[in-house]
């Protein structure tokens, strides 16, 4: 049995304008996962039902977890990461050549905050064991006072964070003028992130009347899509997915010819010849 290191339950999050990531060894308080299917349908005259197109699935994702430090050190490195955290909301501008003096009002947006999230197997991309790529509706940021704070000055510019394997520990450096900073002991982040598929995600026939869930190929892990790991504890590896053949070669229902497809009338016996089974 393989025991799960810390990465296997940190929160990775890297924005994809810069390649920066940062990463949370936090504790996980709230995980939502919210699938739904958009239909647009158009009332027909004569028929009590409307005909009804498939436009998409959409993922959104709510993630709640906690910052917690053991001492000060680590609650300004918290500190920090929060603040890049939320920097990440902010699109990447281009001013044009240092020499033209280009002012900050006339700067032009040259990339949006596109980033990439990994959280174990809840958030991950099922083709490549990656992380999943979207953009976040928002950050809450919100510290636990009862807790307590850590009151220390500012941190050297030089080496901002504790964790910079490239840099010399850190140290703090004299607030000139005077005030200290506040660094809170337990600070509860919650995030609303919505997926942007990058690989197939759908069913496609295979052989032999069989379909599979992402194509076929090198799809062990997109069998199990969205939350899981590869499907190894299954003899053979990925199992296809079981399809009830028809009567006869003149009543199958193939989803992929034309007019058969997410607009077809699907008739009485096409929808009986749907069995559930415990199997499945």
């Amino acid at each position: 049995m393989v025991m799960p290191t810390e990465r296997d339950f940190s929160i990775e999050i890297e924005h994809l304008p810069t390649s920066e990531i940062i990463t949370f060894v936090g504790w996980v308080t709230a995980f939502s996962d919210n699938f739904s299917s958009e239909w647009s349908s158009t009332p027909v005259y004569g028929r009590m039902d409307p005909l009804a197109t498939f436009q998409g699935t959409q993922r959104k994702i709510t993630l709640a977890f906690d910052v917690v430090a053991g001492d000060k050190l680590q609650a300004v490195n918290n500190d920090l990461k929060i603040n890049r955290l939320i920097q990440f909301l902010y699109p990447v501008y281009d001013r044009g050549s240092s020499t033209t003096g280009t002012p900050p009002d006339q700067a032009i947006v040259a990339a949006a905050p596109l980033l990439r999230m990994r959280y174990a197997n809840l958030i991950q991309n099922n083709k490549d064991q990656g992380g999943l790529v979207g953009y976040l509706d928002g950050v809450d940021y919100s510290p636990n006072i009862e807790a307590g704070q850590f009151f220390a000055p500012g941190l050297s510019a030089t080496n901002p964070f504790f964790d910079d394997p490239g840099g010399t520990a850190g140290a703090f450096v004299s607030n000139t003028t005077g005030a200290n900073t506040i660094y809170y002991q337990e600070t509860s982040i919650s995030l609303s992130f919505t997926v942007l598929h990058s690989h197939l995600t759908g069913w496609v026939k295979g052989a032999d009347n069989t379909f599979y869930f992402g194509g076929e190929g090198n799809t062990d892990f997109l069998g199990n899509f969205p939350h899981g790991g590869s499907s190894t504890f299954r003899a053979g590896g990925r199992e296809p997915a079981r399809v009830i053949p028809p009567a006869s070669a003149d009543d199958a229902l193939d989803p992929t010819e034309p007019g058969q497809g997410n607009n077809a009338d699907i008739n009485a016996h096409g929808v009986e010849s749907i069995t559930t089974s415990s199997e499945l």
